[in-house]
């Protein structure tokens, strides 16, 4: 895929959570820093990672020579969030989710201490990013999303129904770029169709016990003698186009995005071959695949689940900074 079609679809996922039910577009304004005692314009400005000039252009008609304690000026120009504190969620989670210094958090909110945090604590920030960051909250059967983003098009894949197919922002990030690498390498890979992910804010959707989170996403797979679109089709094991299954899924095996892929039984075996042949290690192949063991043992992050012989599920990890984010541990049958 070349570099435009890239940016394009960066900037089209941008929009689409932009554009998302309940999601309030941020407006760009002046980031605001209130002077405290030994301040110079000049150590304010190194301190912002800003030159003397431009901290002057952002404060014009305004003198830096004779600044006063408790005196506002500029420091830059930014996206204005308001953060509601989690149950458990630090000062450190938060500047991190937010790409945002904790000295920057504490600049903005006078009085605020990293020790003394409440759950429903309203902090102000400033970000580069205009979009509030996405968060799965709770567990996948038992959980809300907020601000999902329903995923873009892409040349890759067909989305079956729109409203159900809202993920975190990682999550989608996660998908895009696997299709990406895909079209990279296999120009005339036909697309897939993604059916139910979550809805846009989350909660119980209809037939699934899980897909409560933005975590979960379900991807018909490639099939032999698939030509523009591959659809929802029950297959058997020659059936499945193995190679193209592997190239999709590889990479968020390698880089551990996802915690389970939940694929039929009789399917795994030629995934398993195609893994194989790609390069995939025994320890690798072990440590993935529940197959060769027998379909009742427990084990692997690609694992039989009944009724998915004609799609696979994909569960991503959660983000990092997801602090009420539970992770499933396939032990409970809910789960999965």
């Amino acid at each position: 895929m070349s570099r435009v079609l890239r940016v394009l679809l960066t900037l089209v996922l941008g929009l689409a959570l932009v554009l998302s039910p309940g999601v309030a577009r941020a407006e760009l304004v002046d980031i605001p820093y209130t002077v405290v005692r030994g301040d110079t314009g000049r150590r304010i400005a190194r301190r912002f990672g800003l030159t003397y000039a431009e901290l002057v252009a952002l404060n014009e008609g305004h003198s830096l020579e004779r600044l006063r304690v408790g005196e506002s000026i500029v420091v830059g120009r930014g996206h204005r969030h308001v953060h509601r504190v989690h149950a458990g969620e630090s000062l450190s989670d938060i500047a991190g989710r937010y790409r945002v210094s904790l000295a920057e958090l504490q600049r903005w909110n006078v009085g605020l201490r990293p020790a003394r945090l409440a759950r429903g604590q309203e902090i102000v920030l400033y970000s580069d990013r205009e979009e509030p960051p996405s968060e799965s909250v709770g567990e996948v059967d038992d959980g809300s999303l907020v601000n999902g983003i329903a995923l873009p098009p892409h040349p890759g894949y067909v989305v079956r129904h729109r409203e159900r197919t809202f993920l975190t922002l990682e999550a989608a990030d996660r998908l895009l770029h696997a299709f990406d690498r895909l079209r990279d390498e296999d120009e005339d890979a036909p697309r897939v169709q993604i059916g139910d992910a979550s809805r846009a804010r989350g909660g119980p959707l209809d037939q699934h016990r899980s897909h409560q989170s933005g975590r979960d996403v379900d991807i018909d797979y490639f099939y032999r003698r698939c030509r523009e679109t591959c659809g929802h089709h029950r297959l058997t094991a020659d059936q499945l186009d193995a190679d193209r299954q592997w190239r999709l899924i590889e990479p968020w095996l390698r880089e551990g995005a996802v915690e389970y892929i939940f694929i039929d039984h009789a399917l795994q075996e030629p995934l398993y071959e195609a893994a194989r042949r790609a390069g995939a290690s025994r320890n690798d192949l072990s440590r993935w695949f529940q197959w060769p063991r027998a379909i009742d043992v427990r084990v692997g992050v690609i694992r039989h689940v009944p009724s998915h012989a004609d799609h696979m599920h994909v569960r991503f990890t959660c983000a990092p900074h997801d602090t009420g984010c539970v992770p499933s541990d396939g032990r409970d049958p809910r789960h999965e």
